[in-house]
């Protein structure tokens, strides 16, 4: 398969609404051909397919009750960007990481990634991904349960700490830091 097929397969076989994957045979076909896309791609090495098809593959894996699988196709993709230098699709996967944080009952990391995430769309734009994929829900609602989850004050300054380590040490945060820890310190405190 050419890495045009495999991006057929996924722009014209997947719809996605809502950070919901629907296809028309099921979720489990959809998860194969994202995997085709992902194979073909890495040969080719297409790192636009290979960044989509990561995506995918997270969400669907995540769809499926794959969190560990979904996670590791998510830190795999923000590997890829950071790499890259591509800020825009690093944020995307910044808010996927940070929608993984919800079910490990990490909301602190959760702000954290989705502050960074916010920080570094604001700098330098949406990018090109989002004319391929939706990003994950981040909107309003989901903001207004992590402040409730965490009170007011906790939100403010996991925020702050979120958006003052956007860019290369967000990246290094999501990436090799426990999903269940917590930062040390405020960074804006000497320490």
């Amino acid at each position: 398969m050419s890495p045009e097929e495999a991006f057929s397969l996924i722009k014209n076989d997947v719809v996605q609404q809502d950070g919901r994957i629907t296809h028309w045979v099921d979720l489990g076909c959809g998860t194969g051909l994202f995997t085709q896309a992902l194979t073909s791609a890495r040969r080719a090495p297409d790192r636009i397919t290979i960044l989509i098809s990561l995506y995918n593959l997270a969400v669907s894996s995540q769809a499926l009750g794959d969190l560990s699988g979904a996670s590791a196709h998510l830190a795999e993709g923000l590997s890829l960007a950071a790499e890259a230098g591509d800020e825009t699709s690093a944020a995307y996967y910044l808010e996927g990481l940070a929608v993984m944080a919800t079910p490990e009952d990490n909301p602190q990391r959760a702000v954290h990634l989705l502050a960074a995430a916010s920080a570094l769309l604001e700098a330098n734009g949406s990018g090109w991904l989002h004319a391929f994929l939706p990003r994950t829900p981040h909107g309003d609602d989901a903001l207004t349960a992590l402040r409730s989850r965490l009170g007011a004050q906790e939100f403010e300054a996991a925020s702050a700490y979120g958006r003052s380590i956007a860019g290369r040490r967000a990246v290094e945060y999501a990436l090799n830091s426990d999903p269940t820890s917590t930062p040390s310190r405020d960074p804006s405190t000497p320490g």
